[in-house]
């Protein structure tokens, strides 16, 4: 948004701090004189959201700043300043990789040997395993299990719970087959004394 009729005792946060009250400012242009660096009374507002820009119109327009009326409205064609456009041509025109600063991250490490072949653009891979150990599947520990000893590994576990379950099924059958023969074997001496003694009891 274009806003003007500032007042030049008004410096940049004072400026921020009022339009901030619609939104997240994302960019601010402030032009001021080269020669005597006075503000020259107007400025660009960029918000993070597009609907800050309607709020900041609709209740900025015609409102009133140490006593000087503001003149708030969008501005749909916005052009960069002289010395940032020609800053950015700048950079167009350069081929190739840009140029690193010598204070760049991992700068003082180009064109070095390394203890290895991790670098700021390509870092350390702590899932891989370890090239120097062999797998032992007997001691995993935390390392990293491919896909395809986790496959095998369920696979077995599975069978391995099939088989429990078939062996504790075998037993309780077997539990409830001896059960019942002992019930059996108690039972039988009572009925044959019951039928001796009717028979005791007829003579």
């Amino acid at each position: 948004v274009y806003v003007g009729g500032l007042a030049t005792e008004l410096t940049e946060g004072d400026i921020i701090c009022v339009l901030s009250q619609w939104g997240e400012v994302e960019d601010f242009n402030y032009p001021r004189d080269k020669k005597t660096g006075k503000p020259r009374g107007w400025c660009w507002c960029k918000y993070e959201d597009q609907r800050s820009t309607i709020l900041a119109v609709d209740n900025m327009n015609g409102a009133k700043l140490l006593r000087r009326t503001l003149r708030v409205d969008h501005c749909e064609k916005y052009k960069l300043p002289p010395e940032l456009r020609d800053k950015e041509e700048a950079a167009e025109d350069h081929y190739g990789p840009a140029p690193t600063s010598k204070f760049a991250p991992g700068a003082a490490y180009v064109g070095k040997d390394l203890a290895s072949s991790a670098t700021l653009d390509r870092g350390v891979d702590v899932y891989a395993p370890s090239a120097s150990a062999a797998p032992d599947p007997a001691a995993d520990g935390w390392r990293q299990v491919s896909s395809e000893q986790a496959v095998a590994r369920a696979a077995a576990d599975a069978k391995k719970a099939k088989k429990d379950a078939k062996r504790e099924k075998k037993e309780s059958k077997k539990d409830s087959k001896k059960k019942k023969s002992k019930k059996e074997s108690r039972k039988r001496p009572r009925d044959d004394d019951s039928g001796g003694a009717a028979a005791g009891d007829d003579d």
